[in-house]
C-alpha cells in the first residue's frame, strides 16, 4: 500500500501535540509547509507560546482551554520562520492522561484571510465538533507505555467502543492476539523515531476483525521518546474507492472514445443526409414515385439519428460559460425518447410537463441531461424487483422559500426507498446503496452539484418499501428577448448566391457539401486543410465571397485558420462548421453537423448578407 494514500502525509492542515505546559510534542509536515519551522527546529525544542506572534492572546487561548476543554474556529496569528505572521484558524482538541486530566492537546489549524468570510471551519463556532473529529479516518494517541490518551470518534466507530472505555486502556485491547507481537515489534521501532505505515488486522468490539491501513508517528519531549500518534484506515474502504477511481478512469477513457464516435457518426450522417434529401427532390421531379417514397424513408430515419446524435454530442460536452435561458419543458420533451429507455422494459415511464407552457431557467441543456439520466436511473434501480415500476417525471412552477419565481423538477418512483442511514448521506460522495459493480456512487453527488451552481437545492423523500421522490428546484428567469421581425414576418430580401471555400478534411463529406452547395445555387471548392484553404485565398486570382471551415482541421485548428483568414482577406466572410458548437455568449456563426440542406442554406444566407452588408450596389463601403 502506498504511504501517499495516508492522510497525515497528505493533509493541507498544520498538525501539532502541544505539551500543556506548552512545550510541543508533535509537528506535522502540513505544520512544517505553513511556517517554514521543521520538525526538528521544533519538536522538543521550542514552546508553543513562542510560536504565536502574540504571548498574551496564546496564553487566553491556553486558558480558554482549561476552562473550556476544546476550542473551535479561535483566530490568532502564528510567527513563521520568515517571522511573517499567518492567520490561522485553529481547532484544539484535549489529549488526556490516565488520570483523565488533559495533559496536552492536539491542534489542527489553517490559514485563513481575516478580512474576508471565513471558511467552514469558523462557521458556528462553538457549535461545531473540532476538525478531528470529522476525519474519516480513526486517530489514536498512546502514551509512551502504550496507553491511550485520546481517541476521536471515527476511531470509537472503526473500534466499536465508545470512547470513555477506549480512554486509559492499552493497545492490546484493540489488536487480535495473533497480531499483538507483530505490532508490538513495530511500536518498538518508533521509539527510535521511525514513522512507518503498514496493514494489519483489529479486533473490534464484538470480536470481528478488520483490515486497516496504519500510519503511526512517534512523539517526543526533550528528545526523548513520549508516545505515538497513529492513524487507522478501514482496507476495505480504502480498496473500494481505488475500484471506485479505476471504474472512474475507465469511464474517462470511454467517454474519450464515445467523443470519437460521435464525430465520426456525426460526419457519416451529414454526409448521407443532405443526399437523401436531394434524391428525394429529384426523385419527385421526375415523377419517380416508388424512389421519392423510398428516399424520404430514408431521410425521416435519418433525421432521428441526427437527432441522437446532436444530444449524445451535448450530453459529453462540459460548458464552463454561464448558462442562458433553457426551455426546460421543450428540453424535457425532447429526451423523453432517451430517459424511457433508461427507465427500462420493466418500468413505465411518465413525463408530467404543462401543455403549452414555456417554463425558462438558466441551466445548460448538458447539465439538465446529467440531473435528469442520474435520477431516472436511480428510480430503475429501486423498481426492478417490484414488479411492474412506474417512474414519473413532473415539471411544475411556482414560488420558492429564497428563490422566488422557481421551476420544480421531481423524479418520483415507487421502488424499494431509501434506509434511514443511507438517506442521511445519500448526497455525499461515494455513498450507494448498489454494489460496487453497479454503481461509484458518484451520482447524486454530482446532481446536488450541479444543481447548486445553478443557484437551486435538492430534497429528497423516502419510506422504505413504498419508494422515493426527489425534488429539484431551480429559480425560473424570463424567456429570452426574441429579436425584431418584419410585420408581416416575412425576409424580403433575395436570396443570394456566391463563390464558397469549403474547407472539410473529410473528403466524402466535402464532396456532399460541395454537391449542397452546387444544388443550392452557390458555386463550391474543395480543400482538405488549413495550409491549402490559405493558399487558396492568398494566392489564387479567384475571389471567394465566403468559407466554411470544420473546426476540427488536421493541421490548423479551425478557429484558428478562420482569425487568419478574416485578418489576411478582412472581404472574405467565414463560418465554423461542428458537430458540437460552443454554447457561449460570442456572436459567432456555427453551421451544427449534420445539418439538413434548409439549415445549410439559411446559415449561408446569413454568411453572405452579412458579407453583403459592407459593400453596397455601387461598390461603395457602407457605414
Amino acid at each position: 500500500m502506498s504511504v501517499s494514500l495516508s492522510w497525515l502525509e497528505r493533509c493541507p492542515l498544520a498538525i501539532a501535540v502541544i505539551e500543556r505546559s506548552g512545550s510541543v510534542l508533535y509537528w506535522s509536515s502540513g505544520a512544517e509547509r505553513l511556517t517554514g519551522w521543521k520538525w526538528e527546529e521544533v519538536v522538543g525544542r521550542k514552546s508553543g507560546l513562542e510560536l504565536f506572534s502574540h504571548r498574551a492572546s496564546a496564553m487566553g487561548l491556553f486558558r480558554q482551554l482549561r476552562r473550556e476543554g476544546r476550542v473551535d474556529g479561535r483566530i490568532l496569528a502564528i510567527r513563521g520562520r520568515d517571522s511573517r505572521a499567518r492567520n490561522l484558524a485553529l481547532s484544539v482538541a484535549p489529549l488526556f492522561a490516565r488520570g483523565g486530566e488533559a495533559a496536552a492537546y492536539l491542534t489542527f489549524a489553517q490559514e485563513v484571510a481575516v478580512d474576508s468570510a471565513l471558511p467552514s471551519l469558523v462557521d458556528g463556532a462553538g457549535e461545531r465538533s473540532a476538525i478531528v473529529e470529522q476525519l474519516h479516518q480513526g486517530i489514536l494517541i498512546e502514551d509512551a507505555d502504550g496507553y491511550i490518551t485520546y481517541a476521536n470518534q471515527e476511531a470509537s466507530r472503526l473500534f466499536g467502543f465508545p470512547l470513555a472505555q477506549l480512554l486509559g486502556k492499552h493497545w492490546r485491547l484493540l489488536v487480535p492476539s495473533s497480531e499483538r507481537e507483530d505490532v508490538g515489534r513495530r511500536l518498538q521501532s518508533r521509539r527510535e523515531g521511525q514513522a512507518r505505515v503498514y496493514e494489519t488486522r483489529i479486533q473490534r468490539r464484538d470480536g470481528a476483525e478488520i483490515p486497516v491501513l496504519v500510519n503511526a508517528r512517534p512523539q517526543f519531549k526533550n528528545a526523548r521518546f513520549s508516545g505515538v500518534l497513529s492513524e487507522f484506515s478501514d482496507l476495505g474502504q480504502v480498496r473500494g474507492l481505488e475500484r471506485r477511481l479505476r471504474r472512474a478512469e475507465g469511464a474517462g477513457a470511454r467517454a474519450i472514445m464515445l467523443q470519437a464516435l460521435a464525430h465520426d457518426l456525426c460526419n457519416l450522417l451529414a454526409t448521407v443526409l443532405p443526399q437523401a434529401e436531394m434524391l428525394a427532390v429529384k426523385a419527385a421531379e421526375c415523377e419517380q414515385t416508388e424512389f421519392q417514397e423510398q428516399a424520404e424513408t430514408i431521410q425521416s430515419a435519418l433525421r432521428k439519428g441526427r437527432v441522437l446524435v446532436q444530444q449524445l454530442a451535448d450530453f459529453r460536452s462540459q460548458p464552463d460559460e454561464a448558462p442562458a435561458a433553457l426551455n426546460v419543458a421543450t428540453e424535457l420533451r425532447s429526451v423523453e425518447s432517451l430517459l424511457t429507455r433508461v427507465a427500462g422494459s420493466h418500468a413505465d415511464f411518465v413525463l408530467s410537463v404543462p401543455e403549452g407552457e414555456a417554463l425558462w431557467a438558466k441551466i445548460h441543456a448538458v447539465e439538465l441531461q446529467q440531473i435528469l439520466f442520474n435520477l431516472v436511473n436511480n428510480a430503475s434501480f429501486a423498481t426492478r424487483h417490484q414488479g411492474r415500476g412506474h417512474i414519473e417525471l413532473s415539471l411544475a412552477h411556482g414560488k420558492a422559500a429564497n428563490l422566488g419565481p422557481a421551476l420544480f423538477l421531481a423524479v418520483e418512483d415507487n421502488g424499494v426507498g431509501i434506509d434511514d442511514k443511507t438517506l442521511t448521506r445519500i448526497f455525499e460522495p461515494f455513498v450507494t446503496s448498489k454494489s460496487s459493480a453497479e454503481g461509484s456512487g458518484l451520482g447524486l453527488f454530482m446532481v446536488r452539484k450541479l444543481t447548486e451552481e445553478r443557484g437551486g437545492s435538492i430534497n429528497v423523500r423516502s419510506i422504505s418499501g413504498r419508494g422515493s421522490r426527489f425534488e429539484i428546484t431551480i429559480p425560473e428567469c424570463p424567456p429570452p428577448a426574441r429579436p425584431a421581425v418584419e410585420e408581416d414576418g416575412v425576409n424580403r430580401l433575395q436570396p443570394l448566391s456566391g463563390r464558397i471555400l469549403v474547407v472539410e478534411d473529410e473528403p466524402e463529406l466535402g464532396v456532399t457539401m460541395a454537391q449542397a452547395l452546387a444544388y443550392l445555387g452557390h458555386e463550391a471548392t474543395i480543400v482538405c486543410t488549413g495550409q491549402e484553404a490559405i493558399a487558396r485565398v492568398l494566392g489564387s486570382d479567384v475571389s471567394y465571397e465566403a468559407a466554411i471551415i470544420d473546426a476540427g482541421l488536421p493541421d490548423i485548428d479551425g478557429r484558428d485558420l478562420k482569425a487568419q483568414l478574416e485578418r489576411r482577406c478582412p472581404e472574405i466572410k467565414t463560418m465554423l462548421c461542428s458537430g458540437n458548437p460552443p454554447r457561449t455568449a460570442e456572436q459567432t456563426l456555427y453551421l451544427r453537423k449534420p445539418f439538413t440542406l434548409s439549415e445549410l442554406e439559411e446559415n449561408v444566407q446569413e454568411l453572405l448578407m452579412a458579407q453583403a452588408s459592407l459593400v453596397g450596389p455601387d461598390g461603395e463601403e457602407w457605414g
